[in-house]
């Protein structure tokens, strides 16, 4: 599912010569992998020398343009849970051009959904805090619920609510707020 959203990050120079690593621990607030694999669940090895530590992604970014990086720490790999038989998953990002173009604002849910109930549940945003962000507060509304319009529309207020967004050139703060409530109701319609 992440290879079909690939064209829509960077040019194919960049795609065929910049690496997943690379793109993580460039730490963007926007960074499109970042988002994906945030909404995956994904974990990280670091290793320096001998020395290999696990690191769940959620958390990495500290800051803006800082991670949970140590002196000499590369990432050695990054793994993805097995998606289950009802995972779904969904990625899309609003920016002024379709391709090559950073976003304003991305977004990403992956989670399970046995046509009864809601599960697993992970809500990943970008451009809308100083780093890529999993909004825990918005999937813990839609964790174990049956799926509705009222549920979803509670779990985009919440995720407004949720993050903080500045102005910036890529768009104001509350532009940014509506364009993630819009591509969350959009992602949730993908799926």
């Amino acid at each position: 599912k992440i290879r079909q959203h690939t064209n829509r990050i960077s040019s194919t120079l960049m795609r065929n010569r910049a690496t997943i690593a690379g793109n993580i621990v460039n730490a963007s607030p926007i960074g499109d992998l970042s988002i994906m694999f945030l909404a995956l669940g994904a974990e990280l090895s670091l290793r320096a020398g001998e020395a290999v530590r696990g690191r769940p992604l959620d958390g990495f970014f500290l800051g803006y343009k800082k991670m949970d990086l140590e002196k000499g720490e590369v990432i050695e790999e990054i793994s993805i849970p097995v998606p289950g038989k009802h995972t779904l998953f969904a990625f899309d990002k609003v920016a002024m051009r379709r391709y090559l173009d950073i976003a304003a604002c991305n977004a990403a849910i992956c989670l399970d959904y046995d046509g009864k109930t809601l599960s697993g549940v992970r809500i990943a945003a970008g451009g809308i805090a100083p780093v890529p962000l999993l909004l825990k507060q918005s999937a813990a509304v839609l964790e174990g619920q049956p799926l509705s319009a009222a549920i979803l529309k509670k779990a985009a207020a919440t995720a407004v609510a949720e993050v903080t967004p500045i102005d910036d050139v890529r768009g104001g703060a509350r532009y940014k707020k509506t364009v993630l409530r819009q591509v969350l109701f959009g992602l949730f319609l993908e799926l």
